[in-house]
């Protein structure tokens, strides 16, 4: 019977020695745990600061940007064809923080599926003419057609001829051209028939390139710059 005893009393021993060693290992553990919790907390505060410090540079340095062009002066256009009007849909602009994506959520579809805010059409131009959502041009095409336009989207100057004016192209008739204007769409609302051809110079009313654009300033009714 001693003998039992002993070896339950041992057997305690053992037991509570490697409770008080695993619990030691515990509180390690979660000593280590708190401290990357809090060095973690530490950098997603800092991350949090510098990412609105670079947003507040950016905001700064898209507000002094200064216009290519005075209100009312008329801009140069192309000498080659520019009567190719390829089309982009809307929600190719699916950057929440974007003013890009910010004015198509306020613009509407007219019956021809292209996209406007108030009266004008929404387009993507070279940087010639501009890098500022939210500035206005009237377009003139050589058919006397008139009508106005504003930035939605800026064309990549990789993308375009040496001036930045238009993407260079072929036309339906193998013809060299260029795409001045690239009109932002909602695809599911154009014509079959005007999608499948790709360029809204398939209607009637909008044949003929840009014999003449004037600058008219720059919307004031939004804030297009600020990256949110």
């Amino acid at each position: 019977m001693t003998e039992l005893n002993n070896e339950i009393k041992d057997l305690n021993e053992r037991f509570e020695g490697y409770i008080s060693s695993t619990k030691s290992k515990f509180d390690t553990i979660e000593k280590h745990i708190v401290e990357n919790e809090n060095e973690i907390s530490a950098l997603k505060g800092e991350l949090d600061r510098l990412s609105k410090a670079q947003g507040s540079e950016q905001t700064n340095s898209v507000s002094i940007k200064k216009s290519n062009f005075e209100i009312g002066e008329e801009c140069s256009v192309p000498s080659v064809s520019t009567h190719v009007k390829y089309c982009t849909d809307y929600r190719f602009y699916n950057l929440w923080y974007t003013p890009h994506y910010r004015l198509q959520q306020v613009a509407w579809t007219d019956e021809l599926g292209m996209r406007r805010y108030n009266n004008d059409y929404l387009v993507a131009l070279g940087s010639y003419y501009s890098t500022d959502i939210g500035d206005r041009f009237e377009v003139t095409l050589d058919t006397g057609k008139t009508f106005t336009v504003m930035l939605a989207d800026g064309k990549w100057d990789s993308d375009c001829d040496e001036s930045n004016m238009y993407t260079p192209c072929v036309d339906y008739n193998g013809e060299h051209a260029g795409n001045l204007l690239e009109f932002i769409m909602d695809k599911y609302s154009v014509s079959n028939e005007m999608y499948a051809y790709g360029s809204l110079d398939y209607y009637e009313e909008f044949k003929g390139s840009v014999s003449k654009m004037v600058y008219l300033g720059r919307d004031a009714s939004e804030d297009w710059d600020t990256y949110l």
